[in-house]
């Protein structure tokens, strides 16, 4: 993990993610993230709970894909989360 800062816009830039990172609200919401070859996969994680939920980042695409279980195949949902070539 390499961590940079992008003067322009005064925010830190997180590169090679590829074990994962988390950040907090002071409220306890978690979001961790990491990075694939062509992906990003991020989990949601309220606070206070032990309910996650994981999903995959389509780089090319933009598409975000819900994902199942780390111990079954992933699912998708009939209607992508995101895709930025729709509104």
């Amino acid at each position: 993990m390499k961590i940079d800062i992008d003067y322009k816009e005064m925010c830190p830039v997180i590169k090679e993610v590829y074990s994962g990172a988390l950040i907090e609200t002071a409220e306890g919401n978690q979001i961790g993230f990491c990075m694939r070859d062509d992906t990003v996969e991020f989990n949601v994680i309220p606070a206070g709970s032990d309910r996650n939920q994981w999903f995959r980042v389509n780089m090319q695409t933009l598409e975000v894909e819900k994902m199942g279980n780390e111990d079954e195949t992933p699912v998708r949902d009939s209607e992508p989360v995101h895709n930025a070539g729709q509104s």
